[in-house]
């Protein structure tokens, strides 16, 4: 119980920050028709899993997106929290 537990706050507020820029810049534009008038079953297969492929980022992006809300939350919380017990120590 006596270990100190140190946040960098800024640290913290600085990678969340960059994890959503390099998110915004992530592009995965899939080509949704590849074979064009092709009937291959495989360029069939290929456009069906281009577009699987783009879906699945799409849902990564608002994965990620939510997680680092969590941590922002978490993070002011945690600021909130840490006010409140430096000002009840200096009270005593």
């Amino acid at each position: 119980m006596g270990e100190e537990l140190k946040i960098r706050y800024s640290a913290v507020e600085q990678a969340v920050t960059d994890i959503d820029h390099a998110s915004e810049s992530l592009t995965t534009e899939m080509p949704v028709k590849t074979a064009g008038s092709n009937r291959l079953d495989v360029t069939k297969r290929i456009n069906v899993l281009n577009h699987q492929l783009s879906e699945i980022s799409k849902m990564y992006r608002e994965l990620l997106a939510e997680n680092n809300q969590s941590v922002k939350q978490s993070l002011i919380s945690m600021e909130e929290a840490d006010r409140e017990l430096s000002s009840s120590i200096k009270l005593r």
